[in-house]
């Protein structure tokens, strides 16, 4: 028997075949299988679509560790994550504190020390659809590849007499600290009405008469109510708020009984 077709080994002999990748080490660990397929992969013995399988099973398997790595890092981070201090406030016409908020330098005070610690970062991006609207999407980027993401959708601040750009910068940073807070469930002391806040700011002209003139016309029973409403600009219809709209109903409804 040819010495090039069969080795010695002890007392046995093992036969090599010439379709058999020679010289594979033996892989040990959790990386073992990925190092077994970047091997397989320079081998010019394999089938190109073979191949093209091996690198969407490797891309694959990377994905999977990698959205791992991410869970079990965010886990141990959220016990490191404390409740921020709401230091921002938001004034009525009379500059008396009507409600307050974190604010996103606070937020980014506490929360970057430990997003280091634990192999996150932030990114923003932000685009604009138009000249009255932005999207802008926060992504959460651990070390090891995974992310996920967080996209808020808001209309400019017209507020006090502001151009375009302006309107959407006003708006920016509260659509930060949205996403923010939502990627790494954040908990602030109390109850968050900035929101409030940024949906003060776009108000319609003339929206708190007509939801005053609405109300009075509940007064006088459904049919009074609904021909006031058929009677309304769509621009205070799309506003108003889904409890406004059923407490006035409720008291139409009860008008008509009485």
């Amino acid at each position: 028997m040819p010495a090039t077709d069969v080795l010695p080994l002890g007392t046995k002999e093992v036969e090599l075949h010439p379709a058999t990748p020679a010289a594979l080490p033996a892989t040990t660990g959790g990386d073992g299988f990925l190092q077994l397929i970047e091997r397989l992969s320079i081998d010019d013995r394999i089938d190109p679509v073979k191949l093209g399988l091996i690198f969407d099973l490797k891309r694959g398997l990377e994905a999977d560790r990698a959205k791992i790595e991410y869970q079990q890092a965010f886990a141990a981070m959220s016990e490191k994550l404390p409740v921020i201090t709401k230091k921002g406030a938001i004034k009525n016409r009379e500059g008396k504190v009507q409600s307050k908020y974190a604010r996103y330098e606070d937020i980014q005070r506490v929360i970057k020390p430990i997003l280091r610690e634990f192999g996150f970062t932030l990114n923003h991006e932000q685009t604009p659809d138009n000249s009255a609207e932005m999207v802008l999407t926060t992504f959460l980027i651990h070390r090891g590849g995974h992310s996920q993401k967080s996209t808020f959708r808001a209309k400019a601040d017209e507020s006090g007499s502001k151009n375009d750009v302006q309107g959407l910068g006003s708006i920016a940073s509260y659509a930060k600290r949205y996403n923010v807070t939502a990627l790494l469930d954040l908990e602030t002391q109390g109850e968050d009405d900035d929101a409030t806040a940024a949906r003060a700011s776009q108000v319609p002209e003339g929206f708190d008469k007509w939801l005053a003139g609405l109300d009075k016309a509940a007064e006088n029973g459904v049919t009074t109510l609904n021909a006031a409403w058929a009677c309304s600009e769509n621009i205070c219809k799309n506003f108003i708020l889904v409890k406004d709209w059923e407490t006035i109903k409720a008291k139409a409804k009860a008008a008509k009984r009485a």
